[in-house]
């Protein structure tokens, strides 16, 4: 009996769905990306689904995402190709929070109230609003996300450059990088190949490696050795007590790593998959501190910073903390919220230098996850979500 086209368009494509679902269901750890080179129909997909499966953080669908994929034989591979894009679509949609603007998603005409699974709410940050703020139930809550996020992150990067490159900060947000070891095959996080990631540090403290001040130590104690990552995939400071010397040194290290390990863009500046910030009750990020020469510094990609009383230490400066593809500032606390509004809300005129978090804008995506003391500040009007 014969078979019309339109019949055998209808299993091909309920096939290749139907295989790829099954492998999701076998192993809900992988993740699908699609190629910018599949037909353009393919590529609207997952925002068609987002039609069908609405979503508080997933953007919304124009009616012209609607129109026919085609005709002809373009239109029955293309049918194939868009089943991949739909399963691709509700991998990504089961772990990963989609990124969206708050301001975009309010504009919307349907615009859903209904916050994003564990999310207190999200506001739109910035003076720019080119930032991403989420304000989460507590503490743990912000941390989960934190890792998640991470894990995400540099999964991504793996799969796309065969590599990653994470930095990472001290204090609090180290604490938080416990949930790494999650980010593994079976764990609550995309799993990592963690073989292929190399980790730099945001700043330094100028002590011995196996110091309790350390941040290479305190990472190697919070994921390092539980997920048996090998020292040489750690970019670490040679452990003396001289700043400038760190400083220099650590520099020609991060330029000397395989592009393909640490990419520099096109000015030279190393550029991290994903960097971390927290942020200080004084608005510091990483050793940038109010009202030092430091913050404006743009003449080296690693400074030393002198602190009467205190260890020197070594800090990433600011045109490579914002030449990250991907910033996730982490800040819990109510002694946080003052600093927190002056970074979001306000803008002092001085590049940051009152206060360095203001400075923190990256060219790419960038993302503010707080706890509810530390956004309590942050009220504008009518931007509850």
């Amino acid at each position: 009996m014969a078979v019309s086209q339109s019949t055998m368009r209808i299993l091909l494509c309920t096939s290749c769905m139907t295989a790829l679902l099954t492998v999701l269901l076998v192993d809900t750890s992988l993740d699908f990306a699609i190629h910018p080179q599949v037909p353009s129909a393919c590529k609207k997909l997952p925002q068609i689904l987002s039609l069908a499966l609405p979503s508080p953080v997933a953007p919304l669908p124009s009616p012209r995402l609607l129109s026919p994929l085609g005709s002809g034989h373009r239109s029955f591979v293309a049918a194939a190709a868009a089943c991949m894009a739909v399963a691709a679509a509700l991998a990504k949609r089961s772990r990963v929070t989609a990124h969206i603007k708050a301001r975009e998603r309010m504009e919307k005409s349907d615009f859903d109230p209904k916050p994003p699974e564990n999310v207190w709410r999200m506001v739109d940050g910035g003076i720019l609003g080119d930032h991403d703020v989420c304000e989460m139930e507590d503490a743990k809550a912000v941390a989960d996300l934190a890792c998640r996020r991470v894990a995400d992150a540099l999964s991504e990067a793996i799969r796309w450059r065969g590599s990653a490159s994470l930095a990472l900060p001290g204090g609090s947000v180290m604490a938080m990088m416990g949930g790494l070891v999650e980010a593994v095959h079976g764990g609550k996080f995309a799993a990592v190949d963690w073989s292929k990631v190399h980790i730099a540090y945001v700043n330094h403290k100028c002590v011995a490696l196996d110091d309790d001040r350390s941040n290479h130590h305190k990472a190697m104690q919070m994921f390092g050795s539980k997920l048996a990552m090998n020292v040489d995939q750690f970019v670490v400071p040679s452990g003396s007590s001289d700043g400038l010397a760190e400083a220099v040194a650590y520099q020609k290290k991060l330029l000397s790593l395989d592009s393909a390990i640490l990419p520099k863009g096109a000015d030279g500046i190393p550029q991290f998959d994903v960097l971390l910030l927290g942020v200080g009750t004084d608005g510091h990020v990483g050793s940038l501190y109010p009202d030092r020469s430091e913050v404006a510094r743009a003449d080296s990609y690693v400074l030393h910073v002198e602190q009467e009383g205190k260890p020197a230490s070594i800090t990433l400066s600011l045109p490579v903390i914002n030449h990250a593809k991907d910033v996730i500032v982490v800040a819990v606390g109510e002694n946080k919220a003052k600093a927190l509004k002056t970074a979001l809300t306000e803008d002092a005129g001085d590049a940051g230098k009152s206060c360095p978090a203001q400075a923190v804008h990256p060219k790419e995506l960038s993302t503010w996850i707080l706890d509810v003391p530390a956004a309590s500040q942050l009220e504008p009007p009518g931007t509850d979500i």
